[in-house]
C-alpha cells in the first residue's frame, strides 16, 4: 500500500482567479513521476469540485470536504452524495474537528456520513482527535477509542471495505504546536488495536492511518516517517501548489 497524502484546501480559494491559478500551477507541478510513488488526493471547496475534474491526472484523486448525512435531493445547502458521485469524487472527509465544532456535526451524523460515503462508492476519511485538555490529562487513547466506537460499534462492514482514519489532535490543527513523533506513534498503535479488534488484523492491509495537524514538508519526516503512519492529511501546506508538491515529494522519499 502506497503512502497517502490528502490536501484539504478548506476555503482557501476565495475567487475564481485563485482557483484558476491553483489549478494551473498544480497541473504543471504534479506529473506522473511524483504521483506514481504516492497516492495524492485533493479536496477543494465544494463549489469548485467541477473545476478540478478534468485537470487532475489519472494518479490524483478528487476528494470532498463534506457530505450530507442523507441522500435526499430536497436539502437546502446540502452537499448530497449523488452529486459528489457524479463529480467523480473518490474520497470524503467526515468528522473533521472544524465540522464538529463550527457546524455542530454530531457523532450520529458522522456515522451516517461514513456509511453514505461507502454506499456511494467513496472512501471516507474519518477524522478523530483529542482536545488539548484531554491530551494533557493523558486521556488521548480513551478519547480516540470512544470516537472510533461512535462510528463502528454498531456497524457490520464487509471484509474488503476501504476507509481511512486520520488522527488530528484538535490542539494541533491550524497551529504550529505539533505532537512528537512518539505521541503520534502511540495514537497510531491505539487506532490499530481498535481496528484489529473490530475487523481482524488483515484490515490494516486496506485501511490507511494518517496524521493531520500543522504538517509541512519540514515536519513530515518526523510526523509521518518516524511515527509509522501511512500518510498525512494536510491543511495550510496544501493551499499553495508548490508547498503541497514539496510535501508530497518529501513523503515519497521516506
Amino acid at each position: 500500500m502506497k503512502r497517502l497524502v490528502v490536501g484539504n484546501l478548506k476555503s482557501s480559494l476565495v475567487s475564481r482567479g485563485d482557483r484558476n491559478d491553483y489549478v494551473r500551477e498544480f497541473v504543471d507541478l504534479f506529473g506522473d513521476d511524483i504521483v506514481s510513488r504516492v497516492d495524492v488526493v485533493v479536496c477543494p471547496p465544494s463549489v469548485y469540485l467541477e473545476s478540478f475534474i478534468d485537470v487532475l491526472s489519472s494518479h490524483v484523486s478528487l476528494g470532498a470536504q463534506q457530505i450530507f448525512w442523507d441522500d435526499h435531493v430536497s436539502r437546502t445547502g446540502a452537499v448530497s452524495p449523488p452529486v459528489l458521485r457524479d463529480f467523480g469524487v473518490s474520497y470524503v472527509i467526515v468528522g473533521h474537528s472544524e465540522q464538529r465544532a463550527f457546524m455542530h456535526v454530531t457523532k450520529e451524523d458522522i456515522q451516517k456520513q461514513f456509511l453514505l460515503a461507502l454506499s456511494f462508492g467513496m472512501v471516507p476519511i474519518l477524522c478523530i482527535g483529542e482536545s488539548r485538555d484531554e491530551h494533557q490529562q493523558g486521556r488521548s487513547g480513551d478519547v480516540l477509542t470512544q470516537q472510533l466506537l461512535d462510528v463502528f460499534s454498531s456497524l457490520v462492514l464487509s471484509s474488503d471495505v476501504q476507509f481511512v482514519v486520520a488522527y488530528e489532535p484538535v490542539w494541533a490543527v491550524g497551529t504550529d504546536d505539533v505532537p512528537s513523533a512518539e505521541s503520534v506513534s502511540i495514537a497510531r498503535r491505539s487506532i490499530q488495536r481498535f481496528l484489529c479488534s473490530q475487523f481482524g488484523d488483515d484490515c490494516l492491509d486496506r485501511v490507511s492511518i494518517l496524521y493531520g495537524g500543522s504538517v509541512d514538508a519540514g515536519r513530515v519526516a518526523s510526523l509521518c516517517g518516524e511515527s509509522g503512519v501511512d500518510g498525512v492529511l494536510v491543511g495550510r501546506a496544501s493551499w499553495n501548489p508548490q508547498s503541497f508538491f514539496d510535501l508530497v515529494r518529501a513523503v515519497s522519499e521516506l
